[in-house]
């Protein structure tokens, strides 16, 4: 799938996200909730060049249109932590912090909305969220079936270390049509965008 560089902007609200399947995933939920014309979604490449993305975003070409800035993380093992780190990053870019997760600031005309996934309470990350939606789906009665076989047959040091990240492979190699991975099964619309786990997503993008 073809993604272009973002060089400059072209809408009032910027949905800043970590790399490719987050990009993929939210372009077709912002369709769903007939929010793509409002919405820009610039792709950092990576949760480490957030610091230098965010700084390039606010110098672009008509960065004067933005009037809201949103911005996704993952919570892994800390969603305080994670939450703490972008506030950092936008500190460092001199923009409006908020207070907590989906709480957002307005100063000086710019708001900014912070989102942590799968919550601002939960361990976890987008995989996180995609794999509760489905998991009601008959593929993930075998998928759990394998990973429990795996825990009882393998060393713990020879598991994978993201059980998440794998049991997202696992259930797309269940698809009639494989994806590759997680921003192309959402564009192929695998991930149930309406279960309540999308809801929280739904109403950052809202909010932004």
């Amino acid at each position: 799938m073809a993604r272009e560089t973002t060089k400059d902007i072209t809408k009032t609200k910027i949905l800043l996200v970590e790399g490719n399947h987050e990009q993929d995933l939210f372009s077709k939920l912002l369709h769903k909730l007939d929010l793509a014309s409002d919405i820009q979604i610039v792709n950092a490449q990576g949760k480490d060049k957030y610091p230098t993305q965010l700084k390039a975003i606010m110098k672009m070409p008509g960065h004067e249109l933005i009037t809201s800035v949103g911005i996704v993380g993952d919570a892994d093992d800390n969603p305080q932590r994670a939450f703490q780190n972008i506030c950092k990053v936008l500190q460092e870019a001199k923009l409006p912090q908020p207070t907590a997760p989906l709480q957002p600031v307005k100063i000086d005309g710019l708001q900014v909305i912070v989102l942590i996934l799968p919550d601002s309470q939960t361990k976890g990350m987008l995989e996180t969220v995609c794999l509760e939606s489905v998991k009601d789906d008959p593929a993930m009665i075998c998928v759990n079936q394998y990973f429990e076989c795996l825990e009882q047959k393998l060393d713990k040091d020879k598991l994978p270390k993201n059980m998440a990240k794998s049991k997202i492979q696992a259930f797309l190699a269940s698809r009639h049509e494989f994806a590759v991975d997680l921003g192309v099964a959402a564009q192929k619309s695998y991930w149930q965008f309406d279960h309540p786990v999308f809801e929280t997503i739904k109403q950052f993008l809202q909010q932004l």
